[in-house]
């Protein structure tokens, strides 16, 4: 030590040292040891002693007094203590520390290894957040001074000493919400730090009305410093609890051990700016070592900083790529957490220890540029995303503690969106980012991209090259040359730079962005060229690093499909838009794309939830979208259990009708149009298909604008043909130049720059799929095997592809730790789609389940969900299904079993339902407790009419029969038939016909033989084999009935008690025999449904008997259906006022018994019935409420049934494009569940409209489809209608001899099968049409016979005359025939009588026929040519309107024949 000056007035330094010192300082080291063990080595005097001897090896010239001497020995004393305690590992985390009281004395009196290194720690935490109040707790806790001495020692007055000390106390105490501001605040950062404390201090002591004065005035200026500035008043003002040093040992490490979120351990301030702080925290559950920003306090309440804090989190959160800052949670600080305001927003990330890049600068460019290429990497995704961000700088890019760094792009609290819905937070005329790096367009407010970012790239190179910024000068005169003036250029600054480099930063510091590169990918090509010039770059490689490459060979379907969403707002109607190809091929890359340019122009854009791996929730996603769309809590579908008795019935019945409702409605909400994105439509159920379906239609019906995105395997065609509106577009493989432009792009690589080996001997072997070129070019950079070298890149001789993506996917698996294989091996088992939580649960060590976590998603074997992915809680999915499969297979036997039981014990503890524990409690050892999991999910599935589901359940089931326990669980039997029904309805016929087979050969009772008969005539009646169907169904009616009679004679007999029987039931009822009855009643039903197009007469037998037996049944839905069947029997037979009455009282019947099924068949039937009743209008407003309550059953043969009733209707009023258009959708309804015979109808039906609508060769194509087929020869009203069809195109062709033959060949059929009084209506007039064609074509002498052979049609007019649709038929048919015989005067009379018992101005096919034949009969008999002309040009005036240009020709034909 020096010697002390002469003139040094303080005592010399060996007085310092004094007994009074010296004493002093053993009464705090033995104040520090008591409460200590006994066992310690270090004495109290030897402390004294080792304290000194370090005092000694400082100059101590600056001590005042012996206050201050003591207080530095005490200190010392303190750090010697800490360190003993430390080597000898006194501290335990934790401890069991209490809350004790110790009176107010200078120093501490007692105290333990614990609460000593505690304090010590919560001293140094406290210096940073307050450095004045830690110096008052240090000086009076370790060196013992008294109030005056450290008020002395601070150079302050003791009142304010005393004030520091109450606000670490209270700090301490309400240190999440009171005093603590104070440390909290920091005057860089809290711009009302100043003021507060001003206003504080004043308050403090003022009187009671000066205070309140104080207040008020803060108040005025602004609310939230008063309501800060009466906080800490408030809590001044509270009483006291911490009184002692184990007090605080207890209290003060809060400061240390603040959690954030109960898991981060703040440790270290690294940083604070305008809108927060960041520390560095330890996770207390894994160890590691991340930072946690945190918001200012004085900014919890400002909504627009808030804004910002939440969008910095959106963006890290969309945000995947290995160049940007991983995000690792977010969240609101909570109560009770010290020193810390609840409301405080916080962001987790990983620890970046590396420095930002400023310390790159003027480093060489070998050091530099590998770094700069992979920050624009970064970038690239970034903007990829659409985020601009808006303050690139060497502070905002982090680099990593390896050699060499990788950088971290950060900070995005300021960041644009480029969609509309990302609302600009920069307020009102603020500029934000940084001076030095803002863009000219950033300065002048106008609209940013990608460029502004490129620009402020610029920037950070001059500056790493040249150590200072383009512009420099005062702000004011930075921003005017950065808007208007050109920067200076590189070369001039660091001539030591490379040139291309000079030349491309001049480039990016453009200040007209036109001018700039189009892309952070373009940068990063022209800077690989830089760096591959570099002298001592030539041999090596680039960055290991791949960029973001857009869409390639895209573009063209792109715009065809954002065409077609334009089209729909134009059009205000749907769109159903199919996305197709093989895995891999791009298809979420284009929907994305799509997706943000839909966003960009205004469109609502929403994605479904994923489709997950086995068995799904019934109608997965449906129901959870709609949730999201529409806001509720809950989106689940109500359903009733299916009546053990009713017919089998497709999957998605009155539930999937209410969610397509409840979709449509959702997306209808808004007055934008929104697009839905549904992934993975292969994986989708049948049932969900169905929603989808029924949703575009009632969209349609609704002019909703919409349009239903969806993607899917190329595989998957069945799937998707259950949506016939999907506008399919195929992405087929790239072709072999666009997998070379993707391959450069990943590359970041320059036209021409890969090896000739590379491009010929690799790329055809990936076959253009993008995503195992993807997979495939990191495998070689991570193996080192693709090299670049001379500006080329090229592949190592020995490397290999292997097999494609498994070979790819092989290798990252293999990459994977031991401990994260066994962890990922549970998370495959749980699903492709699998929530980290649940993860943790089954493994049992959170810690171990994050590091499997990171270290998957870092090895690209997870990726993590985003946002709009959660709603089935699902956090992280694998990156492809043959990652999720071969870590399956890897496990086998019972150790699989066994992870499925613990993974369904993990589900069940969380409420799980019974899907997913029947999915994995199915897999389990447990025979009895799977089978009541998937018994459970299968009734859930049937509940909810998701019957391929419950197929999937059921067959689960029955394979585990033969364990212990399962038979007492489940009725065996009894699951078989449920599951070979669920077989039927969800449409895999041949599986259910072998079940049901397979039962029947079995030793079972009658009856019960006979109800497997008869579902499995239902089965075969929707396939293609119908006839096999109808002998299955008399099969089961012989077995409960016996033999039917064999003669006609015997069947009319018999017919006539079953009617008799019937109505004496409906007064009467008896007795039934149970299930026998029941089944007996249901076959009849069935087989009078299905005789309706084979024989009228059979079919109104077994409708009289299905009458009959329905009385006698307690369920009243039976007498619904009877009532309904026979009310259309009667219109059918010309008994209208009969029909008339059962309709009332099936109606009455359906309304009280809530019988929707019943409903919507009588619905349908009473539209039919209003035609016949001649009231067209009447008729289609029943037909659609028919249709309607046919779609809200999810039946869909009943809405087939409803669809081609309405279709005929349309046909016959005279709506030819709507008919045709309906029987379209009819085919499709009945081939989705398989009704290949309604499919027919309908397909006969479209063959007829064609005909009008002129489409010959459709009609043809379709009449011979129908007659090479064996159909018709079980269903001959088929080969009639075909036939019929054909005889109309030869008549409108001007071949009326062979239309002639064909209508009287269609008739034939007609008269065979009795079927002439049900569909042989209007077949009367095409045979009248074709004879008179005819002879008016050939001459009377080509049908010498033609007066008899019409005399022979007209009786049948006769009985179409009682039918008001057919009202004057048969006096126009009359006189036609008394015209051919030459009797003009009373023909015109009864063609007068015809015309005026029609309407005028109707347009339905019997009116127009009235109308023309009418007048051409007249032409024929004279009358004037040019009256009748005028009436024959409305005609065609009207056909044309109309769109049926074949009726014009035909019309003009017989013009000229007549007129000729």
């Amino acid at each position: 030590m020096s010697e002390q000056p002469a003139d040094d007035p303080r005592p010399p330094r060996e007085a310092r040292w004094d007994g009074a010192a010296y004493q002093r300082l053993r009464q705090i080291a033995h104040g520090f040891f008591r409460g200590l063990p006994e066992s310690q080595t270090l004495q109290a005097t030897a402390l004294v002693h080792e304290a000194y001897v370090k005092l000694a090896e400082h100059d101590l010239d600056g001590l005042t007094d012996h206050a201050h001497f003591v207080s530095l020995g005490a200190r010392t004393m303190r750090q010697v203590l800490v360190d003993h305690f430390r080597r000898n590992g006194a501290l335990k985390r934790g401890g069991d520390r209490t809350k004790v009281t110790l009176k107010d004395v200078p120093f501490a009196t007692t105290t333990s290894p614990e609460d000593l290194l505690a304090l010590d720690t919560a001293v140094d935490t406290l210096t940073q957040l307050n450095p004045r109040g830690a110096t008052v707790v240090e000086l009076k806790f370790f060196c013992g001074l008294t109030t005056e001495e450290i008020a002395s020692q601070l150079g302050v007055s003791t009142a304010s000493v005393e004030r520091e000390w109450r606000r670490v106390e209270r700090g301490c105490a309400h240190g999440s919400t009171r005093i603590s501001r104070r440390m909290r605040g920091d005057p860089s950062v809290d711009p009302q730090f100043a003021e507060l404390m001003e206003l504080f201090d004043a308050c403090c002591d003022a009187p009671p009305d000066e205070r309140a004065a104080r207040v008020a005035d803060a108040r005025a200026r602004s609310p939230q410093l008063a309501r800060r500035l009466q906080e800490m008043l408030a809590a001044d003002d509270q009483p006291l609890f911490l009184d002692d040093a184990r007090g605080a040992a207890q209290y003060l490490p809060g400061l240390a051990e603040q959690r954030v979120g109960g898991r981060w351990r703040l440790r270290d301030r690294l940083g604070a700016g305008s809108g927060g702080e960041v520390w560095s925290a330890e996770d207390a559950e894994t160890g590691e070592v991340v930072a946690v920003k945190l918001i200012h306090p004085g900014l919890v309440d400002d909504p627009l900083q808030v804004a910002r804090f939440r969008r910095e989190f959106a963006t890290m959160a969309r945000l995947s790529h290995d160049g940007c800052l991983r995000l690792i949670a977010e969240g609101v600080v909570g109560e009770g957490v010290p020193l810390l305001d609840p409301g405080r927003r916080y962001l987790v990330t990983e620890l970046v220890t590396g420095g930002d890049l400023s310390r790159l600068a003027l480093a060489p460019a070998e050091e530099i540029l590998p770094v700069l290429v992979q920050l624009l990497a970064a970038l690239d995704h970034l903007h990829e995303q659409g985020v601009v961000h808006r303050d690139l700088k060497p502070s905002n890019v982090l680099l990593t503690g390896e050699h060499p760094p990788r950088p971290k792009l950060a900070d995005f609290g300021v960041v644009k969106l480029a969609a509309p819905q990302g609302t600009d937070l920069t307020g009102d005329g603020s500029l934000l980012g940084t001076v030095d790096y803002l863009s000219p367009e950033q300065v002048r407010g106008e609209a940013l991209d990608a460029r502004s970012d490129l620009y402020a790239f610029g920037c950070l190179v001059h500056t790493l090259w040249t150590g200072r910024p383009p512009f420099e000068g005062p702000v004011v005169t930075r921003l005017w040359h950065r808007a208007r003036a050109n920067p200076p250029r590189l070369a001039e600054r660091a001539p030591h730079a490379p040139a291309g480099l000079c030349a491309l930063t001049d480039t990016l510091l453009a200040r007209d962005r036109e001018q700039r590169p189009s892309s952070a990918r373009e940068v990063a090509e022209r800077l690989n060229r830089v760096l591959a010039e570099l002298p001592a770059r030539k041999e090596e490689g680039p960055a290991n690093v791949l960029f973001p490459s857009g869409l390639v060979g895209r573009d063209a379907l792109l715009d065809r499909l954002t065409s077609r969403c334009a089209r729909v707002r134009s059009e205000r109607s749907p769109a159903s838009v199919g996305l197709v190809g093989q895995a891999g091929v791009g298809k979420s890359t284009v929907s994305r794309t799509l997706l943000r340019r839909l966003e960009a122009e205004g469109w609502g854009v929403h994605v479904a939830p994923a489709m997950p791996l086995g068995a799904a929730p019934p109608f997965w996603p449906i129901p959870a979208l709609i949730q999201r769309l529409a806001g509720r809590d809950s989106a689940e579908p109500e359903t009733r259990p299916p009546d053990a008795s009713e017919r089998p019935r497709e999957g998605s019945r009155r539930a999937a009708r209410r969610l397509a409702e409840q979709l449509v409605a959702s997306l209808g909400a808004e007055t934008k149009p929104r697009c839905v994105l549904f992934e993975d439509a292969h994986a989708a159920s049948r049932a969900t298909l169905g929603v989808l379906h029924d949703a575009h239609a009632i969209a349609k019906e609704r002019g909703i604008e919409c349009v239903l995105l969806v993607t899917s395997r190329l595989q998957a065609s069945e799937a998707l043909s259950r949506l016939p509106e999907l506008e399919l577009h195929e992405l087929p493989p790239l072709r072999a130049h666009e997998s070379l432009q993707l391959a450069e792009r990943l590359l970041g690589a320059s036209q021409g720059s890969l090896s000739r080996s590379f491009v010929e001997g690799w790329l055809p072997e990936i076959a253009g799929n993008p995503l195992l070129l993807r997979a495939a070019l990191q495998n070689l950079l991570d193996h080192g095997a693709l090299w670049r070298e001379d500006g080329v890149w090229d592949v190592r001789d020995d490397a290999t592809l292997g097999d494609a993506v498994s070979d790819v996917l092989d290798r990252r698996l293999d990459g994977l730790s031991e401990t994260s294989i066994e962890v990922l091996t549970v998370a495959a088992a749980i699903g492709e789609r699998f929530d980290a939580g649940l993860l943790e649960d089954v493994v049992g060590s959170r810690a171990r389940a994050e590091e499997a976590l990171r270290e998957g998603v870092r090895r690209a074997v997870l990726v993590r969900e985003d946002e709009s992915a959660q709603a089935d809680g699902a956090t992280h999915r694998f990156e492809h299904a043959r990652l999720n499969e071969r870590l399956v297979a890897r496990v086998e036997g019972d150790a699989l079993a066994d992870l499925h039981d613990a993974i369904g014990e993990a589900w069940l503890a969380r409420g799980a339902g019974t899907t997913r524990l029947a999915h994995h409690f199915g897999r389990g050892r447990d025979g009895e407790r799977a089978a009541r999991h998937l018994l459970a999910a299968a009734e859930e599935a049937g509940r909810a009419h998701d019957h391929a589901v419950r197929a999937q359940h059921l067959a689960a089931l029955l394979a585990r029969a033969e364990e212990p326990g399962v038979a007492q669980v489940a009725a065996l039997p009894a699951i078989r038939e449920d599951y070979a029904d669920a077989l039927a309805i969800s449409g895999d016929h041949d599986a259910a016909l072998e079940e049901l087979r397979a039962m029947e050969r079995a030793e079972i009772a009658p009856v019960t033989r006979a109800r497997l008969l008869r579902k499995r005539g239902l089965v075969h009646l929707r396939t293609s084999a119908p006839a096999a169907g109808i002998e299955a169904l008399r099969g089961s009616l012989a077995l409960l009935e016996g033999a039917p009679p064999r003669t006609r004679l015997g069947r009319l007999i018999r017919l006539a008690w079953d009617a008799v029987h019937a109505l004496v039931r409906r007064f009467f009822r008896g007795r039934g025999d149970g299930g026998r009855l029941e089944e007996r009643a249901l076959v009849n039903r069935e087989l009078a449904l299905v005789y309706r197009w084979v024989d009228l007469y059979d079919a109104a037998g077994h409708l009289a008997r299905f009458s009959r037996l329905a009385q006698q049944l307690a369920p009243r839905h039976y007498r619904v259906d009877a009532d309904a069947m026979l009310s259309m029997l009667f219109a059918l037979q010309s008994f209208p006022g009969v029909g008339a009455r059962f309709q009332r009282s099936a109606r009455e019947l359906a309304t009280a018994t809530g019988d929707l099924e019943g409903l919507a068949r009588l619905t349908v039937i009473q539209g039919a019935c209003e035609l016949m009743l001649d009231d067209s209008d009447a008729c289609l407003r029943r037909l659609d409420e028919g249709v309607a309550l046919s779609r809200q059953t999810g039946d869909r043969m009943l809405v087939a049934f409803a669809l081609s009733a309405r279709a005929w209707a349309r046909g016959i009023v005279g709506h030819i494009p709507d008919a045709r258009a309906e029987f379209e959708e009819a085919e499709h309804e009945a081939m989705e569940c398989g009704a290949l015979w309604l499919a027919t109808d309908a397909k006969c039906g479209r063959g007829i409209t064609a005909v009008v609508m002129g489409r010959f060769d459709e009609t043809r194509e379709l009449a011979e489809s129908v007659l090479t087929a064996d159909l018709r020869l079980t269903f001959p009203i088929f080969e009639e209608l075909a036939i019929e069809a054909l005889a109309a195109v030869a008549l409108l062709e001007g071949r009326y001899a062979d239309a002639t033959a064909g209508f009287e060949r269609a008739h034939s059929i007609l008269e065979k099968h009795r079927l002439r009084d049900g569909w042989g209506w209007l077949l009367p007039m095409s045979r009248v049409e074709a004879l008179c064609s005819l002879a008016d074509a050939a001459g009377q002498d080509a049908v010498p016979d033609l007066v008899r052979r019409l005399q022979r049609i007209t009786p049948t007019f006769g009985r179409m005359d009682r039918l008001p649709l057919y009202v004057g038929c048969g006096e126009i048919a009359r006189g036609v025939v008394d015209a051919r015989r030459g009797r003009g005067a009373r023909a015109l009379r009864r063609l007068e009588k015809g015309n005026a018992r029609r309407l005028s101005d109707r347009h339905s096919h019997v009116d127009t026929w009235v109308q023309v034949r009418s007048a051409l009969e007249r032409l024929r008999l004279g009358e004037d040519p040019d009256r009748v002309g005028e009436r024959l040009d409305a005609i065609d005036q009207d056909y044309a309107a109309r769109g049926l240009p074949g009726m014009q020709q035909w019309l003009a034909a017989m013009r000229g024949h007549l007129l000729a």
